[in-house]
């Protein structure tokens, strides 16, 4: 089929008219030839350019839908700029798509996730701007925290009686060798990049709680319970037991 059947066949109803719907058919064909592997760009072109045609309206739906769901986040953002992003996700949804599946569906994930990226943009979840946060990735401590407040010899979770943590340190001798501390804090390097920063901001060498959960939430722009769970899963890696 040439290049020029292909704008009569897909395209010539958007050039009357751009609200014209497309045919089962239609749709059929689009798919048939994006799922054959010599797709020239000519064809792929015409294809992509129709798709995104017929589903501007869709973007600007979700979109909508976007700022009704999250309505004070988004009460100082322009909608314009979410409008963009919308269709900046449209756009790649549409680059990416491959016939195989449904596209509504396919577009959604994409056009969603543009938003959301947009909506973080616009209005962080953390005061802390993303160039200071990179400056001080992987730095035991970070401005901002109150070092006033490390607690001396205050142990994670030391204040609960059946304490596995707890119960591990103070079964150690007082000459306790610094090679076992060194051995845990092996471990907690060969951990995910975020347990390794977040336990190296949260206890020091001996395992003293330097920070709160509340401010690690902070900093990290999540909920304390995240926090809190991201810290005992890490605790029952390095201890074996369940706390």
């Amino acid at each position: 089929m040439t290049l020029l059947k292909m704008y009569l066949i897909i395209l010539f109803p958007f050039l009357k008219n751009t609200l014209a719907i497309l045919s089962k058919p239609q749709w059929k064909l689009m798919e048939k030839y994006l799922q054959q592997p010599n797709l020239t760009p000519e064809i792929r072109e015409v294809i992509d350019q129709t798709i995104f045609n017929h589903h501007i309206p869709l973007a600007k739906k979700l979109c909508r839908d976007f700022t009704c769901f999250h309505k004070y986040k988004t009460k100082l953002v322009q909608k314009d700029d979410l409008q963009f992003y919308s269709i900046t996700g449209l756009y790649h949804a549409t680059r990416k798509y491959n016939g195989r599946s449904n596209f509504v569906k396919f577009a959604k994930i994409y056009i969603n996730g543009a938003l959301y990226d947009g909506l973080t943009k616009h209005h962080p979840i953390t005061k802390i701007k993303p160039r200071e946060r990179a400056k001080h990735k992987g730095e035991p401590r970070f401005d901002g925290f109150d070092s006033s407040r490390s607690q001396t010899m205050n142990l994670y979770l030391g204040t609960k009686p059946n304490s596995s943590l707890q119960s591990c340190v103070n079964s150690l001798p007082y000459d306790f060798p610094i090679e076992e501390y060194t051995q845990k804090w092996n471990q907690i390097n060969n951990m995910t990049p975020f347990l390794c920063e977040l336990l190296h901001l949260k206890f020091d060498f001996e395992f003293n709680v330097k920070e709160s959960n509340k401010n690690l939430s902070i900093h990290y722009g999540c909920s304390e319970e995240t926090i809190r769970k991201n810290v005992k899963k890490s605790i029952i890696t390095l201890t074996s037991s369940n706390i």
